[in-house]
Order: structure tokens, then C-alpha cells, then sequence
């Protein structure tokens, strides 16, 4: 019966607000009649000049508001950047439908100075403007019911935001990044108070290229602020403690102050639980306005054993006026790991069953410590560059033992122990740099560069015993020093320029230049059955490869219709590969010459693709000797090295996709 009388009175209140409401449209053009599309048509309540509603005018110039309240003053506002504003009172009667005359808009002279309240709703270029002075809050409201009071805005209940259809990705603060990526960290916390202005867009970025898709853009809103008045604290603390000596515990600490944000971060934990999460730390610990992806890890989610996992840390975003962004972060991390693993395997040899079994036990220390950094500077409204430089240096030291047991069921075959001690040092360098220059409103130059250098270090000594029963000389004992340096760097250079003077065909002209080098070297000192070091030259796996690729090619970007998206063009490759087989005194090269043409068509959610590329060959365990040091491993040279100092010496060292057509269809 309850049920009844609800739904009953909710449709005696549509009936009635239905039967107390009216309906108007009209048409606004400007100085020269011209239908003017996007002008801003808002409905204001006379009392106390609330907004009711809003649209824009269509590319006819018509609006068109419906359910609008009978028998009261109303207000009817016009704007558009170009033109100057319109507004006059309206009065509708019950289930009046009022056609308005055609309204003209005067244009705005060069000289003129008008000095008036902004419109409650505006369309500034591609960005939706409102007011917040036409919109009421009770006292201390936040942010977010400022939002809910906005119309073309949806809020729902989880904080999330809604427009047109589609989630805000993003909350700026004064046009800069907000601490935290989490929409409600800002809209919950903020005093809508402070507010002054709203404004919604699709986020382009830096950028000034064409954007084939502008529905894709992220959506992101702005608050502008009535003064620089920004300033807060908020933070993190855990912690733990069991039997055996289990523990863990974290914290994380954020201070913001108008564009200046820090976050402290530390924790440590030895039960192989991950600290903190990388989604939390995006959203609370300032690393979404980073614009890097953070660190690697935040402890915990040990795959080779139990592991003591301690780490400190900061996060620094600064905006200085309008021009300049920097971010700093480093990380400290140290890790204790033990790991055990043992195992047994049965193989089939010609129906004779081989049984194996086997201990692996390890003991590392670690110390890393990780910088990432952003540096973005806008010249001026046509000119911006950015670099990106990131440093890790790792250190670790190690031991581990074991033993294995090969037999079947009739006899013994071998058995051996082992025990390594293990130093590694590695350092790695890593920077981007862009710098983007708008030579004119359609030509577009852009520079980009990539360099890494990495430069690793290992040394081992191990000692190994060895019984093989089968042997003339069962048992025999080795020791091994292994001393490893393996350096490598590649770079990427690329020049663009971009066309964009036809409306629907624009085009990127392009050349690069990258580089690959890489490859150990090798020491190998040994002692067999002690009988003396000596130098073990001919087990030393040493080579160096270094690739070249020149590259220029053209693409165009054509959108002959809504929807319908065509990329397509043509590039030219020559790729240049050496290889140095230090040890055996052998040099290789290659040199040859590709066609690169690519084509994407996409219509709606309907995508085919088709391409060719390059690649340099993986070198990476590349084995150029043979080595029968240890008496229980034979290794081979790689099937790689066989082919290029063989019979197919002039074949180039890449995976092309030249025989191959690859169709991708997504539907």
C-alpha cells in the first residue's frame, strides 16, 4: 500500500510541476546576422540571480530550454567571447511556449574597455567557465556540493564526476596539478568558499599538434581560486608486530602550500607484503602529478625467499609562476633476502629412468638508491622544452651453496657441491629531452632525444666439488674467479615537422638517428684439482655489438569525415650492425637498406592496421665460446653467432617484418 501512495504522489508532483511550467527557444546571431554557434544561454532566477540552467547554441545559433517555472521573473543571459553580453527579463505563463525574436549580439571593439560581472556561464574558447558567484553553497561547504550546484556537472555518490558523459580524469588548482590524483582528496577538502571560478575542458596538454580525436582527451577541471590561499597537511602511519620476529610498519607524510607539495615516505616489513600500493601512492603521495611512473617497488612481494625490506623516501612538486614545473623524488632502499629451494626431477633416457635431486640456498644484502626527476619550462605561448633525467645505483653482495645428485636406479652418476660468493655494482643513467617551437599557427618543429648509459659490475668466486662415477678420475674440485663488465648505451634522436595548413590532412616530416652498443667483457681465472691458477682465456664469453639506424619518412593524418580516421605513410631505414668477437679476434658488419610503409584506418571502434618495422637482434646471453670449464655443463655457442660467421654472413642482423602482414580488427 506504501508503494502505491509513493509512486501515486510522484506522479501528482511531475503532473503538477508539468502543468506550472514552461518552454523557450530563439535564436542568437551576430553583428553581421551570421548564426552564432557555442554563445553561452543561461537561466537565472531574478530573486536572487541563481542559475537554473544553461546551454549552447548550436552551429544554427538556436537554444532551447524546457520545464522552466511558470509565473516567475526570470533572467535570460547570453555571452560569447567575441561578442558582448545580452540578458533581459522573461516571464513565462503556464505551458507557454515562447519563441523569442532573433537576438544580435554587437560585436566587441579592439579599443573598448567594459568593465561588468562575468556571466554565470561562458564559453572561453574550447573551455566551459562558471561563475561560482551565481551559485549558492550553505557556509563551509567543500568543493564538491559547490560541483553538485553547477549544471552539465553529475557527482555521484563514490565522489566520481561525470560530463558529457564521460569521467573527469583530473582537479587542477589555479591551472596547476593538485597534489593528489584522487578527484576527492580536492573536492572534500577544499572550501568552496575560496572559489571563484570553474572551469571544464578537454585537456590537450603542452602540445600545440592537431589532435585527431578530441572526445578521447581527458577531461579536467580547474578551480581558480579568489587568492592564493592554499594550504594543508595529511598523512599515513601503520604498524605491527607478531611472533618469529615478524614486524611491519610505514608512513607517509603531505604538506602542501600553494604549488610547493612534498611527501615523506618510509616503511619496512619482513613478512613479503608490498608497503604501500602504487595506486595509493599515485593518488594520496603526489606521484600522478609527477607525470613519472614512480618508483620500481615499495617493498615486500619477495619471489626468492623471506626478505627484510627497509626504504625511505621523498616526493618535491614545485610551479613557479606560469612557465616553470619541477619534480624531484628519491628513494633509499635496503634489503636483507634469504632464499631456499629445493627440488627433484625424473627424465626418461632411451627407457632408463634418470632421477635428480637438488638444495639451493641464498644469502643477499642490497642497497639501491633511485632519483627521478622533471624539469618543463614554458618559453612563451608557442615554445615549450622538458627533461626528464632519472639515476639508479644498486649495489649487492651475496652468497649462496647447494648441491645436487644425479642417478638412476642401478648406479650413482655424479654428485657435487657448491658454494659462491657473489659482488655486483650496477649504474644506469637515463634522460629524455623534448623541445616543441610553433614556427607559425599551421608549421609545428619538435626535437626529441633519448640516452641511456648502464654499466654493470660482477665478480664471483666459487668453489666446486665434483664427483662423476663414472669417470676414470671420479672426483675432481674446482675454483673459479669470474670478473664481469658489461657496458652499454643507445640513443634516439628524432627531428619532426608538422603541417597542419589543410583543414582535414595534416602531415609529420621526420628523421632520427639511434644507436645501440652493448656487449661483456670478461676475466676468467681458474684453478682445476689444485693444481695452480691459471688464465682461462678461451672460456671468456667477450663481444661488443653496436647497431646504427638512420631513418626518414613521411606520415599524413586524414579525417575526410566524423569518426573516420586515416593515418598512413611511408618511411626509409638503413641499418648498419657490427659485431667484435674480442677473444677469437673477429669483426663482422653489415649494412642494408628497407622500405617502412605503414597504414591505420579506425571508423568508430573499428580498427585495421597494417606495418613493417625493424628490430636489432636480442643479444642479450649471447654465448660466442665454448665453454667445458665446469665438468657437469658444456656451453655451446649461440645459434645467433653461428648463423652471422657462417654460411648466411651476409644476412642482416634485424627481425624485420618485411615477409609479413600483421592485421589488427577490434570490433
Amino acid at each position: 500500500m506504501k508503494l502505491y501512495l509513493i509512486v501515486l504522489l510522484c506522479l501528482f508532483f511531475n503532473y503538477a510541476f508539468s502543468q506550472n511550467s514552461g518552454s523557450l527557444s530563439g535564436t542568437v546571431v551576430d553583428q553581421d546576422n551570421k548564426p552564432l554557434e557555442k554563445a553561452t544561454v543561461s537561466i537565472l532566477m531574478q530573486q536572487d540571480s541563481a542559475v537554473l540552467s544553461y546551454s549552447l547554441s548550436n552551429g544554427k545559433g538556436e537554444f532551447n530550454f524546457v520545464k522552466l517555472p511558470a509565473n516567475k521573473k526570470l533572467i535570460l543571459y547570453i555571452s560569447h567571447i567575441n561578442s558582448n553580453n545580452h540578458h533581459q527579463d522573461i516571464v513565462l505563463a503556464v505551458e507557454e511556449k515562447k519563441q523569442l525574436d532573433t537576438i544580435k549580439l554587437g560585436g566587441k571593439l579592439l579599443d573598448e574597455v567594459v568593465i561588468s560581472v562575468a556571466p554565470p556561464v561562458r564559453m572561453n574558447k574550447d573551455t566551459l567557465e562558471y561563475n561560482t558567484d551565481f551559485f549558492k553553497t550553505r557556509p563551509n561547504a567543500n568543493a564538491e556540493e559547490l560541483l553538485k550546484q553547477l549544471p552539465g556537472l553529475q557527482i555521484n555518490m563514490d565522489g566520481t564526476i561525470y560530463y558529457q558523459g564521460k569521467e573527469v580524469s583530473q582537479v587542477k588548482v589555479n591551472g596547476k596539478d593538485f597534489f593528489a590524483s584522487d578527484l576527492r582528496i580536492a573536492t572534500r577538502n577544499l572550501d568552496a568558499s575560496l572559489i571563484k571560478t570553474v572551469q571544464v575542458y578537454r585537456d590537450k596538454g603542452e602540445s600545440k599538434k592537431i589532435v585527431e580525436d578530441e572526445e578521447k582527451l581527458p577531461i579536467t577541471i580547474n578551480l581558480k581560486f579568489k587568492k592564493d590561499f592554499l594550504r594543508a597537511s595529511f598523512g599515513k602511519l601503520y604498524g605491527s608486530a607478531g611472533t618469529r620476529d615478524r614486524y611491519e610498519a610505514g608512513g607517509l607524510f603531505n604538506t602542501f602550500r600553494d604549488t610547493l607539495q612534498v611527501s615523506f615516505i618510509g616503511f619496512g616489513n619482513n613478512i613479503n607484503r608490498e608497503s604501500f600500493d602504487y595506486n595509493e601512492l599515485n593518488q594520496h603521495g603526489g606521484l600522478g602529478r609527477s607525470e613519472n611512473y614512480g618508483f620500481n617497488d615499495f617493498g615486500g612481494r619477495n619471489y626468492n625467499g623471506k626478505a627484510n625490506d627497509i626504504a625511505a623516501g621523498f616526493n618535491l612538486n614545485n610551479d613557479w609562476g606560469k612557465k616553470s614545473k619541477l619534480n624531484i623524488m628519491y628513494m633509499l632502499k635496503y634489503k636483507k633476502e634469504e632464499g631456499q629451494n629445493t627440488g627433484n626431477q625424473t627424465a626418461l633416457f632411451d627407457n632408463v629412468e634418470q632421477f635428480n635431486e637438488n638444495e639451493y640456498n641464498t644469502y643477499n644484502n642490497s642497497l639501491s638508491h633511485n632519483v627521478n626527476s622533471l624539469f618543463r619550462y614554458r618559453m612563451d605561448t608557442t615554445a615549450y622544452f622538458e627533461f626528464i633525467p632519472k639515476i639508479s645505483i644498486n649495489n649487492n653482495d651475496g652468497h649462496s651453496d647447494s648441491w645436487m645428485r644425479t642417478y638412476t636406479k642401478e648406479n650413482s652418476l655424479n654428485y657435487s657441491i657448491n658454494n659462491n660468493k657473489t659482488e655486483r655494482s650496477n649504474f644506469n643513467y637515463d634522460h629524455g629531452f623534448y623541445i616543441e617551437k610553433l614556427l607559425h599557427k599551421n608549421h609545428i618543429i619538435s626535437l626529441r632525444n633519448n640516452i641511456n648509459i648502464r654499466n654493470d659490475k660482477e665478480e664471483e668466486n666459487g668453489n666446486q666439488w665434483t664427483q662423476i662415477f663414472q669417470n676414470p678420475v671420479p672426483s675432481s674440485s674446482l675454483f673459479e674467479n669470474k670478473r664481469k663488465n658489461e657496458k652499454s648505451n643507445s640513443t634516439n634522436t628524432f627531428l619532426g615537422y608538422n603541417n597542419k595548413s589543410i583543414e582535414k590532412l595534416n602531415f609529420d616530416f621526420y628523421i632520427s638517428f639511434n644507436t645501440i652498443e652493448q656487449g661483456p667483457q670478461e676475466s676468467i681465472y681458474y684453478d682445476r684439482d689444485s693444481t695452480g691458477i691459471v688464465h682461462g682465456e678461451q672460456f671468456e664469453n667477450s663481444y661488443r655489438f653496436k647497431s646504427e639506424e638512420y631513418i626518414s619518412g613521411i606520415k599524413f593524418f586524414w579525417k575526410p569525415v566524423k569518426k573516420l580516421f586515416v593515418n598512413f605513410g611511408t618511411a626509409y631505414a638503413i641499418k648498419d650492425n657490427h659485431f667484435n668477437l674480442l677473444k677469437i679476434n673477429e669483426r663482422k658488419s653489415t649494412s642494408n637498406g628497407y622500405w617502412l610503409p605503414n597504414i591505420n584506418i579506425r571508423f568508430h571502434d573499428f580498427d585495421v592496421s597494417w606495418s613493417k618495422d625493424l628490430e636489432s637482434p636480442a643479444t642479450y646471453r649471447t654465448q660466442v665460446v665454448t665453454d667445458t670449464l665446469n665438468p657437469l655443463i658444456t656451453r655451446l655457442p649461440s645459434f645467433f653467432t653461428k648463423i652471422f660467421f657462417g654460411k648466411m654472413l651476409d644476412s642482416p642482423l634485424i627481425n624485420t617484418h618485411k615477409n609479413t602482414r600483421s592485421v589488427f580488427i577490434s570490433i
